[in-house]
């Protein structure tokens, strides 16, 4: 959904989003009670254009966001619209946003991870060095040394206890 282009918003439009939030004590989440998109987003048409909710309510309480920048969600709820909730930022804020909450993908919920979690257990506990060395972890484990060296290095996995 592109929303890089930034439309004014009418009265109508006002009214239509607040008969669609059902607002509740300031500081817990509104959720927006009209329809959602595949990601749990509140949407909206405005303009036979497709918005998200939170952007409209960061536009009717803020104003238009400065070009470029996105609205996050400070209670990680992409239903909210409460605009107590709503900060602006850029696409770099997102993403450490999302890494500091740790809700990005890692471990075995990566859709490119080669291992499981229990294998980066076995891997880090045969590791004895000039016994069960590196060369041999990646044989068995149908790898390279390098990857062996960031595991047990912890620069990969760094999630997995030791």
């Amino acid at each position: 959904m592109n929303e890089a282009k930034q439309v004014s918003l009418t009265a109508k439009d006002i009214a239509r989003f607040w008969s669609r939030v059902p607002r509740l004590d300031s500081s817990k989440c509104w959720n927006w009670a009209g329809c959602l998109d595949s990601n749990g987003y509140g949407v909206m048409s405005i303009k036979n254009q497709a918005k998200r909710a939170h952007r409209v309510s960061f536009m009717i309480h803020y104003g238009s966001t400065r070009g470029g920048m996105h609205v996050l969600h400070r209670c990680d709820n992409p239903a909210c619209v409460n605009p107590s909730h709503l900060f602006e930022g850029t696409n770099t804020d997102n993403v450490a946003d999302m890494v500091d909450k740790e809700r990005n993908p890692r471990g075995e919920t990566c859709g490119l991870s080669r291992f499981s979690e229990s294998q980066i257990l076995e891997i880090r506990s045969k590791y004895v060095k000039n016994v069960y060395g590196m060369k041999r972890l990646a044989r068995e484990f149908g790898t390279c040394q390098s990857t062996i060296n960031k595991i047990l290095k912890r620069r990969t996995w760094k999630h997995v206890p030791c």
